[in-house]
């Protein structure tokens, strides 16, 4: 293929995956997270009175400003034996001025988990943090604390 030829051709299609800001057919917003660190994914099935096991998932995002307001919630579980957890991102920008500096973010879910049988192993084969669509960590394994 001539190189002009090859060349607009991929302009074309380049332009065809831009979103314009105020389309509103334009896909969801990117995740705005530049890293994430430190996942850690547990599943509490200490005993006790009117205890019940949780699954509590931590983490650390740094994003591209101060202000953000972030936290974990729960998604679908996939229906294997031993199923992964989804665990969705949410990171809402600031509605207002905010200083444009790198922020570290700590994160925290607790949500009911599924019951572990005593001896037997976790009872999920791992959790798939996401944002946006995008995976951002996969934590595995899930260990039980008795």
């Amino acid at each position: 293929m001539p190189r002009p030829l090859f060349a607009a051709s991929l302009a074309f299609l380049a332009a065809g995956c831009l979103a314009v800001a105020d389309d509103p057919v334009a896909g969801p917003v990117d995740c705005p997270v530049i890293d994430s660190r430190d996942w850690t994914a547990f599943v509490n099935a200490m005993p006790g009175p009117d205890a019940r096991p949780e699954l509590i998932v931590t983490g650390t995002v740094q994003l591209p400003s101060a202000g953000y307001t972030v936290s974990l919630e729960p998604g679908p579980t996939d229906r294997s034996t031993r199923p992964v957890q989804i665990v969705e991102l949410v990171a809402t920008p600031p509605e207002g001025p905010a200083a444009t500096v790198l922020s570290d973010v700590d994160v925290r879910l607790q949500m009911p988990a599924l019951v572990p049988a005593a001896g037997a192993p976790s009872p999920y084969r791992g959790v798939r943090v996401v944002c946006a669509g995008s995976e951002l960590a996969f934590i595995a394994p899930v260990e039980t604390a008795w």
